[in-house]
């Protein structure tokens, strides 16, 4: 059984932010060099300064943690003080139909792939593990969640979540037309249910191998 908890999330300051469509950015191994570019002069604030730093050496990993630190003393980042999950609903629509992808970030103990709790699907690479490990090294902090999908047939995940969604800590829709919607729960109770609830299952990394094996 997976081990499920809440952390000290570090996320945008909604007071610093005018736009929080101009600081996303997709994930960043499909980030091409020119959409690299294009992100960096969308907004000085863009993500994509800390997850996919510009540069042919290690310099751009001791940039982005610089970045990073910067960001923390003028606080354009900030840490909540609670150890929180973060539902995370992204709604979009696809073949003239619309659809909304639910899911929370949380803080998961990594398992040996040996003991099924945590299940791959694909081949990694030394060379793109090196590479988030040295960025996440020079910057003390994980900069990508990993993406996993596991089985909750009758929704109880789901409806411990939804009970305790007000108001988002953001609602922005990017220029792809997806609406991303963000919320925090630290309620010790409803963590204790989600973790509860998941204890008979597995996860499935659908994507994030090589942040997983970093």
């Amino acid at each position: 059984m997976p081990t499920v908890k809440g952390f000290k999330g570090i996320r945008y300051n909604p007071e610093k932010i005018e736009d929080f469509s101009k600081v996303l950015a997709p994930p960043y191994d499909v980030i091409s060099p020119a959409e690299q570019q294009e992100l960096m002069d969308m907004d000085p604030l863009n993500v994509v300064r800390l997850v996919l730093p510009k540069g042919e050496t290690d310099v751009k990993y001791e940039r982005a943690a610089k970045t990073f630190r910067d960001w923390f003393v003028n606080d354009t980042l900030i840490q909540d003080k609670e150890p929180s999950i973060y539902p995370y609903y992204q709604e979009f629509e696809l073949g003239g139909r619309k659809y909304t992808r639910k899911g929370f970030i949380a803080r998961v103990k990594l398992e040996d792939f040996s003991t099924k709790k945590i299940l791959p699907h694909e081949l990694t690479f030394p060379k793109h593990k090196q590479d988030r490990l040295k960025l996440n090294t020079a910057c003390k902090a994980n900069m990508s969640p990993v993406f996993s999908v596991y089985s909750d047939p009758e929704g109880d995940t789901e409806r411990a979540i939804e009970g305790k969604l007000g108001a988002p800590i953001f609602d922005v829709t990017t220029a792809d037309g997806v609406r991303n919607m963000l919320w925090r729960i630290s309620d010790e109770d409803v963590i204790s249910r989600v973790a509860g609830r998941l204890e008979d299952t597995s996860f499935l990394i659908a994507d994030g191998h090589h942040r997983y094996e970093t």
